[in-house]
């Protein structure tokens, strides 16, 4: 399977995908903690 990922933010620079990956990854982790709190209380 592949993806296209042309017309990421920061394309031309050499760690833009994996910039872009690291804050997806980021993202996604704030949102779970934040449901796991809410969801606890």
């Amino acid at each position: 399977m592949g993806m296209n990922v042309a017309g990421i933010p920061d394309e031309h620079n050499p760690y833009g995908f994996w910039m872009v990956t690291g804050m997806s990854i980021v993202g996604a982790l704030i949102v779970w903690i934040v449901l796991r709190l809410r969801i606890k209380l």
